[in-house]
């Protein structure tokens, strides 16, 4: 019998990530359960135009100065890593 959950590694601390509003104009809130270690944002060539480690969580990511388009966020909680897809506008 095969099963999903023998083979997952999904930590817990990010199950109820949470962040708005999207599409975004200045700042993106980030919430998660367990303190957030790291949020690197990167454009659609890969390339990482922001990175904060704000130990909190609870974190207002300001991306007022980031041009309009679609970034990648990626959080880091824990042994947890969560991307999502943002537009910025």
């Amino acid at each position: 019998v095969w099963s999903s959950d023998a083979l997952s590694l999904e930590d817990e601390s990010l199950n109820s990530f949470k962040y708005y509003p999207n599409p975004v104009n200045d700042n993106l809130v980030l919430q998660a359960q367990s303190n957030i270690d790291n949020v690197s944002v990167y454009n659609m060539l890969g390339q990482n135009v922001m990175t904060l480690s704000p130990n909190t969580v609870s974190e207002q990511v300001n991306m007022s100065e980031l041009r309009d388009g679609t970034y990648f966020v990626k959080v880091v909680s824990g042994n947890s890593v969560k991307t999502t897809k943002i537009v910025k506008r």
